[in-house]
């Protein structure tokens, strides 16, 4: 492997990641004429990304948190977003529902303080269900897959599969980052650097070399396990986004590549990652005793078995500055006392524009405007390497079993 350029790759931002937040903050960039490259070390869309269920939140599940107006600002990104392909969209609408009469009074109370917008829904598919209260919210779900496919589109010349190998500082500056692009090893300068790559934003810090500008901040980042059961049944499953924060039943509906409902899954709190990517039996067990409590006919034992069931595991990676527990409701941007270093953690799909916003702005804050309108042209027009592939949603992927087999694979009491 070898030089392969004569000269130095300079860019106005170089981006790290190609998950929803680095592809987002790719094309509002150069949207704002900033000359941008996007290295991406395995794949489009390839990590905590395609765990996602897809869904865009406005607040309703967190109406007691201090920033739930900023899930009513992100949301409306999202709407505008999807406004121009209706088709990004896998069901438009979603509801919470209760068990108990008290405890939807209370969350009414705190939607009403939050200036949340809801309405009574009586929807007849969900008329046999044990839910005492059902309210309809304007929360929404998306295709991840056609979402990447839609961001990358414009930008495709400026995502590369590549990875940094040496980042270095000077002066409390990044000067220049190391990285091999195909069978290059190239010198990129960066007036800004983004690192967008969630867990591995602390291999990436790892790599800064401060020469005699002293050590690294350590990345105290959080790793949450999240487990999602995913349930499919032709003429069985009706379309459906759904909270039950009586049970925390959270339910997310997709579409498969039959054209089928396909039920994206999760109860309970998620716990610490430690590595260990098998489904925990408990876990699922107790998701799936949460269905059976939403829904006692649907998921009858002779419903049960008609359906199809798999499960997953994802790390969902949090960063907070401001506490030694991670909030799951927070984006970070940090900069580890680096003038035009801006290390993102979105927390949530949900906030990747935001997220974005921050870093754009942060870059105006320090005087980092487009340098020359015609140098992403120019960028997009070098012969770089082959661009990352593209991953499928990880439930696409999911080894789907018959009740029985699932039941008896997770120790599930039927």
């Amino acid at each position: 492997m070898g030089e392969c350029m004569d000269d130095d790759l300079e860019v106005d931002i170089l981006i790290v990641g190609a998950g929803i937040q680095g592809l987002w903050l790719l094309d509002e960039a150069v949207r704002a004429g900033y000359s941008a490259l996007l290295l991406e070390r395995t794949s489009i869309g390839g990590e905590q990304t395609l765990h996602s269920h897809g869904y865009i939140h406005r607040g309703f599940g967190y109406p007691h948190c201090p920033n739930v107006a900023d899930f009513q600002q992100a949301a409306a990104r999202w709407r505008e977003f999807v406004s121009a392909d209706e088709s990004l969209v896998s069901h438009s609408s979603a509801n919470v529902g209760f068990l108990g009469l008290a405890t939807s009074l209370l969350w009414e109370q705190r939607w009403r303080a939050a200036m949340l917008s809801y309405a009574p829904d009586g929807a007849p598919h969900l008329a046999e269900t044990s839910l005492r209260k059902l309210y309809r919210t304007d929360e929404f779900a998306v295709h991840l897959g056609r979402v990447i496919r839609h961001l990358v589109r414009p930008v495709r010349d400026l995502v590369c599969l590549g990875e940094v190998t040496e980042i270095c500082v000077a002066n409390r500056r990044v000067t220049s980052v190391r990285a091999i692009i195909g069978s290059c090893a190239l010198r990129i300068v960066p007036r800004a650097l983004v690192l967008a790559a969630g867990e591995g934003n602390a291999r990436l810090v790892s790599l800064i070399d401060h020469g005699t500008s002293g050590p690294a901040m350590p990345v105290h980042h959080h790793l949450r396990k999240s487990h999602v059961v995913i349930v499919r049944g032709e003429g069985l499953l009706d379309p459906l986004n759904l909270l039950v924060p009586d049970i925390w039943l959270f339910i997310v509906s997709q579409t498969d590549d039959e054209g089928q409902p396909v039920w994206l899954v999760t109860g309970g709190v998620d716990e610490a990652y430690s590595g260990n990517d098998e489904p925990e039996a408990r876990q699922v067990e107790q998701t799936v005793a949460r269905l059976r409590a939403f829904h006692p006919r649907l998921f009858s034992s002779e419903n049960r078995a008609k359906m199809q069931w798999g499960v997953y595991v994802g790390s969902k990676v949090e960063a907070d500055a401001r506490a030694d527990v991670p909030s799951s409701v927070n984006w970070q941007v940090r900069t580890f006392g680096v003038e035009n270093l801006f290390a993102v953690w979105p927390t949530k799909l949900t906030f990747a524009p935001l997220a974005s916003g921050e870093i754009l702005n942060g870059l105006r804050e320090r005087g980092i405007l487009p340098a020359d309108p015609r140098a992403t042209s120019t960028l997009a027009q070098r012969d770089f390497a082959s661009p990352p592939p593209f991953r499928r949603e990880r439930w696409r992927d999911v080894d789907f079993l018959p009740w029985q087999a699932f039941r008896d694979a997770y120790d599930i009491r039927d």
